[in-house]
């Protein structure tokens, strides 16, 4: 672990480096999601290690890769790949100090480009993947353009740790992306996902949600 990203009360996020790939150590992202997991050997556990694992298989240009996992006593420990480019928080944050609205070519160009990955994850031969939490922060554009989407299968922990924020603005951020069936306890699905991208898209293009 090199230094300290962001610190929130249930997940610490590091840049860190891989010191057996690249022969220096490819950079790499690590979160600690500090919430207990509770009986490894139980049915959600279970499920999300399963989930977890496929993932790690997973290599698209629209997904930050996911290399790897593992647990810390009772909570999981995360790797995935580590590109320069900058989320869609960062970029609104941008245009907003300079007083600008968002390109709306730029804004209509990264949702096509995250609709083309979310498609492709959908219908994905040997199984698909679901976001289900899809917000400004899990997107990023990364140097090469390409718009990348982060968090894949970690939804659920995502959402046990913005429900401990102490701050209910955190909390009501992330959810304000979600399709109505997630805020009543329904299941992801790909429909849900497309919704939040024409969320993200009008707050993009209007500076609100």
């Amino acid at each position: 672990v090199l230094w300290p990203v962001e610190s929130r009360k249930l997940i610490r996020t590091y840049i860190a480096r891989d010191e057996h790939r690249d022969g220096l150590g490819a950079p790499v992202l690590i979160k600690h999601y500090l919430h207990d997991l509770g009986d490894k050997d139980g049915a959600p556990a279970t499920a999300l290690f399963a989930e977890l694992t496929r993932l790690t298989h997973v290599r698209h240009s629209g997904i930050v890769s996911l290399l790897d996992y593992g647990c810390l006593e009772q909570t999981l420990v995360t790797a995935h790949s580590q590109l320069p480019g900058v989320s869609l928080t960062q970029l609104c944050e941008m245009f907003s100090k300079r007083q600008e609205q968002f390109q709306p070519h730029l804004a209509v160009y990264i949702a096509r480009r995250v609709l083309d990955t979310l498609q492709q994850c959908h219908t994905r031969r040997g199984g698909s993947f679901l976001h289900g939490r899809l917000t400004l922060g899990c997107i990023y554009v990364a140097v090469t353009g390409e718009p990348q989407i982060a968090d894949f299968g970690l939804a659920a922990l995502e959402d046990v740790a913005a429900e401990a924020e102490i701050q209910l603005g955190f909390f009501q951020t992330r959810m304000s992306y979600s399709a109505p069936e997630l805020t009543r306890g329904g299941s992801a699905s790909p429909q849900g996902d497309t919704y939040s991208v024409a969320l993200l898209l009008y707050r993009l293009l209007t500076g609100s949600n």
